[in-house]
């Protein structure tokens, strides 16, 4: 995931493997995940709302060995997916390796 925008602009990438998370934690995204239609997000991809500098969200989630990719400002997204943005920033890795695997 890539968040851009906002007032500075800045590009902040994020990946996160739920492989390399306690299970608790991989359940509760994987069960966000499961909530999310991103069929349907990816078909309607991108979602775009209105105002300046606002973030932007390009999320590419791997389910099922099926991609999807979702483009959305983030006064467009749902609460669910919201909370998956969040989770993934909160607990992913910049440099697009899990932050509990070694070097």
């Amino acid at each position: 995931m890539v968040r851009s925008g906002g007032f500075a602009n800045l590009r902040v990438p994020a990946h996160l493997d739920t492989s390399d998370l306690p299970p608790e934690e991989a359940q509760e995204i994987e069960a966000l995940v499961g909530r999310i239609d991103l069929e349907d997000l990816a078909e309607r991809s991108p979602l775009r709302g209105r105002g300046v500098d606002r973030f932007q969200y390009d999320l590419t989630v791997v389910r099922d060995g099926e991609e999807h990719h979702v483009t959305a400002s983030e006064n467009e997204i749902s609460p669910d997916l919201r909370a998956l943005i969040d989770k993934v920033l909160t607990h992913g890795s910049p440099s697009g390796r899990s932050p509990t695997r070694p070097e």
